[in-house]
């Protein structure tokens, strides 16, 4: 009797399924040249004829149904930004970083750092993997990747040394494009077609924060780093629509970031901390009033309620989509996005009634600051970032001042629910809430 396959190539195996689910009725069309996208807060942004492509392909025009911040948009109705435009932003924002870097190389040793070429090189390569570093998001964002990183063939993948330090969504993105549909779609349209000779192999990688090349690992830096692309677009484009006045320099990073050797790797680094320390001061108001905010976390207690609801029955609640048949029991299967709770049939919309007591209890922020570097001229040394900005008594500060957790109730047994979570947290937990503290924030009355 055979042995099952390995968790991984169960995995694999169904991303490439969702893959052909997404191409099931593309037909593509020669992209007839380059395009210029106008962005709001960046202004002109200019894509190659392979870029076009891909930009056209389902994978990314998927990321348009997908909202950047989640459910936060019914909090803040303006923050209806997608995760198609940031990830356009982000190959813009990475393209920026490379030219300033080489800028500075130039000013600082007279020579340029190297020739990154645009059509099929290294730059072409981070800009690529800039792309489609989101498209193993699935429904409303992060608030299913809450969920679904807990499932068993992600746990798997995250006993694996190679994707230990990965983000769910950065193993899908992974998985997604170096599947054979994508592979075989892309080395077509992309590759032959628009005649840009990419690899998948190491665009994936530099998703994950990686470079075969270590003398390029900045590269990967700039997509996957405590001051990569990837944030200092969402900072900016999260607080600017949810009417927020935070602000991340970016002429002035720009003009601070460059690279140092380090342990055999050349590694971003910066010439002066204030750059990040705007990034981290945004990144912790973000938290604070919007990520966490109460109503957008009982938003997310409710998502996890219905969709826990749909796995545990899913008999009567799978849903049909197009071909697929979706119950959010593996990861994969919440890369297929319709409306869930309009979805189902009425006798279970009732069995999952919006008035469910829920529980919030979220994660402290997650800074990361490997391979956050300051080196403040070519000649001094190479400090981490904690020798000029307490990152941990920051977040230790966050979850002492501002960290929450949320009951949520029906408003007729608000107080019932209040005080039964009260005692619960006494006896089980030994916590006791101080009710004169918390009774606003519990909105009993």
């Amino acid at each position: 009797m055979s042995s099952s396959p390995a968790p991984r190539e169960q995995l694999a195996e169904r991303v490439d399924r969702f893959v052909k689910w997404c191409f099931r009725d593309y037909r593509p069309a020669a992209p007839r040249g380059p395009k210029v996208i106008n962005d709001s807060l960046l202004g002109n942004q200019f894509f190659s004829r392979h870029e076009v492509a891909v930009i056209d392909s389902p994978l990314l025009q998927r990321l348009k149904r997908i909202k950047q911040t989640g459910l936060v948009y019914q909090v803040y109705p303006s923050a209806t930004h997608s995760r198609f435009e940031h990830s356009l932003r982000t190959a813009t924002i990475a393209e920026r970083c490379l030219h300033a870097i080489q800028e500075r190389a130039f000013v600082e040793s007279g020579k340029p750092l190297a020739n990154f070429d645009r059509a099929g090189g290294d730059l072409a390569h981070l800009r690529m993997a800039a792309m489609l570093h989101d498209v193993g998001h699935g429904l409303c964002s992060h608030a299913s990747e809450q969920i679904y990183e807990l499932l068993s063939d992600l746990q798997e993948f995250k006993r694996d040394p190679h994707f230990a330090k990965n983000a769910p969504g950065e193993i899908l993105s992974y998985l997604i494009i170096t599947s054979p549909t994508f592979r075989s779609w892309f080395e077509e349209h992309v590759v032959r077609e628009c005649q840009a000779p990419l690899k998948l192999e190491r665009i994936g990688e530099i998703i994950l924060g990686r470079h075969p090349d270590h003398s390029l690992h900045f590269l990967a830096q700039i997509v996957s780093s405590p001051y990569d692309a990837d944030k200092l677009d969402y900072i900016a484009r999260d607080s600017y629509y949810c009417g927020l006045a935070l602000t991340v320099d970016l002429p002035r990073f720009y003009s601070m970031i460059s690279t140092a050797e380090q342990d055999g790797y050349r590694v971003l680094v910066l010439r002066n901390y204030v750059p990040l320390e705007q990034i981290l001061f945004s990144k912790m108001m973000l938290f604070a009033s919007v990520y966490h905010h109460q109503k957008a976390k009982c938003l997310d207690s409710m998502l996890r309620a219905t969709i826990q609801h749909i796995s545990e029955n899913a008999r009567e609640c799978t849903l049909g989509l197009d071909g697929a048949e979706v119950s959010f029991a593996d990861p994969v299967e919440y890369l297929y996005e319709r409306p869930i709770h309009a979805s189902l049939p009425d006798s279970t919309k009732r069995k999952c009634d919006r008035g469910e007591v829920l529980l919030s209890v979220p994660k402290r922020p997650s800074i990361k600051t490997d391979f956050a570097f300051v080196q403040t001229s070519p000649r001094a040394g190479i400090e981490t970032i904690e020798k000029f900005f307490p990152v941990e008594q920051w977040t230790d500060a966050y979850a002492h001042n501002k960290w929450r957790s949320y009951v949520y109730a029906p408003r007729e047994c608000a107080r019932a629910v209040r005080d039964a979570a009260k005692e619960l947290l006494r006896d089980k937990f030994n916590i006791d809430i101080d009710l004169a503290v918390s009774e606003e924030a519990c909105h009993t009355d």
